[in-house]
């Protein structure tokens, strides 16, 4: 795992950057934090369920209750819930990107 994380959304070969963490943090006058082991792991494997599009394997680590509020401007102001929401989400990325992957 690397030491700051940054989301990024790929089309084609060009990756196009959407979130600093740091500068995010710093922006509200937070100073860096850290999280456990235990917790970066869920976050990994849940990065790889959306990566993968598997929406049963991304449920399985989440509440069912789960709201998604994507930091994407394309999706300002939306949020989704629960597993149709996880469902409506994947498949409004389909429709938008010929690739779209997290990378943490």
């Amino acid at each position: 795992m690397t030491d700051s994380a940054n989301l990024e959304l790929v089309r084609g070969d060009t990756p196009h950057r959407l979130l600093d963490r740091d500068r995010a943090f710093a922006d509200l006058g937070l100073e860096r934090q850290t999280m456990s082991h235990q917790n970066a792991a869920l976050v990994m494997r849940s990065i790889e369920a959306v990566n993968r599009r598997d929406i049963d394997g991304f449920m399985a680590l989440n509440t069912p209750d789960f709201e998604l509020l994507p930091a994407m401007s394309g999706f300002a102001g939306v949020s989704f819930h629960g597993r149709n929401g996880v469902e409506r989400h994947f498949a409004e990325l389909d429709a938008v990107w010929e690739e779209f992957q997290v990378i943490g």
